[in-house]
């Protein structure tokens, strides 16, 4: 009865498609009902203009030639462009593309399994393994990565194009494998690799090494230079430097040994793997950990050609994402880096169950075996889905099994600052404190919490504390900067904003510096600071009703009729926005715009120490206000 389910399945792909595709749909459906997560994706999509622009072919060439996050990934980022312009920001959308994305990966996994093997059970079963497990769970769930489901659908489909050309011998195949190539290099430069990959299936398929296996794949390992080219252009600024040199083969060592523990005991998952606050000596035993690694692979692989590709594969794949290179935030694993390495290690482990079905001569135990683990893995993808629902969810699950993971506690605070949860946020940026007193982050987080409840002498202090961490925070040291601006220390204030503007040019924190030279009846450097931010942006209507009103308490009053004109020019030409330019024009009232104007009001001010208006029932400061909290969100 078995033997005669099996059989006809095996000869029907449809009848194996449709039960992977229905186990990937109720496995990863509840990944539709998540939200967007404040980890990263609010500043790579949500607040990208490269994604929000309008269609238009100027914006096609910005995205085609942008490098984000020390990485190029266009046509990830014109996914999301295509996506914003069609649906908006929808973040049931996002995942259905995510889902829809990995379900076409799981079906070329399966055809290229069918290769491999020519047993259609077996191709089944390492495509469902693999789309299955746990690991590819934040690929999928994880809106941002929809740069490694596009890399992986078009480095399985060169791959699967590949192996129909060693079965036709025909070009257009190889051809087609190359095109498939740039695509993924396109999503992911990591596709460097694609040729060698091609040669290792030579290896598996007993083709000899010779010119001729070369020169067929010279167009694609010329493509290859190009794309190591920009992964080395783009990462240039995040490498780390000789120092850690030593460091680095330790943790890459540690990094190879952890992911196969992963794949091969999926439990105690989390987004967040840090390393950053660990020393040398953690990972003292991590050669002998890989050690371990290499002889069991060694053992597994005697005679077995088709294991041996596959641990070479899982190695060969990994290596790169292992650490050994340090770019970016410092995580010493992040799970999404195994969507493609993870497909080397289910094709050994499958390969190895064919071998124990032969040696003992039961199929039964090997069909209950493999859907055992099938089932058991999707029941881990399931409840892992829900991890994702939202930010609170993610890291709370983070810190459930790493209480002194920073970078969770210090985003979790983040979210529950910008939800006004202010209680729960200072907590958790205590938390930081104690277990980071040297870090910077947790101090200024916590001063951020109590400025907005306005206790300014104590964020002041905690202000001071993250400087001494960390002089060079320019969103430090705007935030000081405007409690001592609002303190009307407005020499102090401009110093910071100096500061802050020196380690990092902001539009809005030059805005801030120039309302902090207005009070000191600094025009010129007031209207300096103005003149740049309107040299960038043209039609800043808040920064030129800013060089209007210093023109006129300067005296400058033909410069002041010209921005006037420009004024209602723009107001012309925009009627859309006239509700948005009124409210500019009368914050918070028409009549305090008018006397906050009087000739030389500030300078008068300023020298006499006598302030008849509090500021926070100033006008100005309101605008200020506004400006000041889209600088600290830029800032960070």
């Amino acid at each position: 009865m078995l033997n005669s389910i099996l059989t006809k399945l095996s000869e029907n792909h449809r009848y194996l498609l449709f039960i992977l595709w229905f186990l990937l749909i109720c496995t990863f459906a509840s990944v539709l009902e998540a939200d967007y997560v404040l980890f990263d994706e609010d500043k790579v999509i949500l607040e990208n203009p490269l994604i929000t622009a309008p269609l238009s072919g100027d914006a096609l060439v910005n995205i085609l030639t942008t490098f984000n996050s020390n990485q190029y990934a266009p046509l990830s980022a014109l996914s999301f462009w295509l996506e914003y312009n069609i649906f908006g920001f929808n973040s049931a959308v996002s995942h259905l593309i995510n889902l829809l994305l990995h379900i076409v990966c799981a079906t070329i996994v399966y055809f290229i399994a069918l290769l491999l093997t020519e047993n259609a059970l077996t191709s089944w079963l390492i495509a469902a393994l693999w789309s299955l497990h746990p690991v590819q769970v934040e690929s999928v769930a994880w809106v941002l990565e929809r740069r490694n489901l596009l890399h992986g659908m078009f480095y399985f489909a060169s791959l699967a194009a590949y192996l129909r050309y060693l079965v036709t011998a025909r070009r257009a195949h190889i051809l087609l494998a190359t095109v498939f190539m740039l695509f993924s290099g396109l999503s992911k430069t990591l596709a460097f690799f694609l040729p060698f990959c091609w040669l290792l299936i030579d290896w598996l398929k007993a083709r000899h090494l010779s010119w001729k296996l070369i020169t067929e794949k010279l167009p694609a390992f010329v493509l290859a230079a190009v794309l190591l080219f920009i992964t080395l252009y783009a990462a240039h600024g995040g490498i780390a430097d000789s120092g850690q040199g030593i460091l680095n083969w330790r943790i890459a060592a540690y990094n190879i040994s952890f992911y196969v523990a992963k794949a091969l005991l999926p439990l105690n998952f989390s987004a967040t793997y840090e390393i950053n606050r660990f020393g040398a000596e953690t990972f003292v035993g991590a050669y002998f950990y890989f050690a371990l690694c290499v002889v069991f692979a060694l053992f597994i692989c005697r005679r077995r050609r088709l294991v041996a590709f596959a641990v070479l594969f899982y190695l060969f794949h990994i290596l790169p994402l292992s650490g050994l290179v340090r770019v970016g935030y410092q995580f010493y694993a992040a799970l999404h880096f195994m969507y493609i390495p993870l497909l080397g290690i289910i094709i050994a482990a499958v390969a190895l169950l064919k071998d124990l079905q032969k040696a003992w001569q039961k199929s039964a135990f090997t069909v209950f075996a493999g859907l055992l683990a099938v089932m058991m893995l999707a029941t881990i993808s399931y409840d892992l889905c829900h991890v994702w629902y939202n930010t609170e969810t993610l890291f709370k699950h983070c810190l459930k099994h790493d209480p002194n993971n920073g970078f969770a506690r210090r985003q979790l605070a983040n979210y529950l600052e910008m939800k006004m949860r202010f209680d729960e946020a200072a907590l958790n940026y205590r938390e930081l404190i104690a277990h980071y007193p040297n870090f910077y982050v947790g101090y200024h987080g916590l001063g951020r919490v109590l400025m907005t409840l306005d206790k300014t002498d104590k964020a002041l202090r905690l202000f001071d504390k993250a400087l001494q961490c960390d002089p060079r925070r320019a969103d430090v040291l705007c935030d000081r900067g405007y409690i001592l601006f609002l303190d009307r220390k407005y020499r102090a204030a401009e110093n910071d904003f100096s500061q802050s503007l020196a380690y990092k040019e902001n539009q809005n924190v030059r805005f801030l510096r120039s309302s902090a030279r207005r009070h000191q009846g600094d025009y010129s450097g007031a209207l300096g600071d103005m003149a740049l931010i309107l040299a960038v942006d043209t039609e800043n209507f808040a920064a030129k009703i800013g060089l209007f009103e210093l023109f006129v308490e300067g005296g400058r009053w033909l410069q002041a009729l010209e921005i006037v004109l420009s004024i209602f020019s723009q107001i012309a030409d925009h009627p859309q926005k006239w509700d948005e330019y009124r409210e500019a024009f009368s914050t918070p009232s028409f009549s305090l715009m008018l006397s906050r104007m009087m000739p030389y009001n500030s300078l008068i001010t300023h020298r006499l120490r006598h302030y008849k208006i509090k500021m926070a029932d100033s006008g100005w400061s309101c605008i200020v206000a506004i400006f000041y909290f889209d600088a600290v969100s830029e800032v960070r």
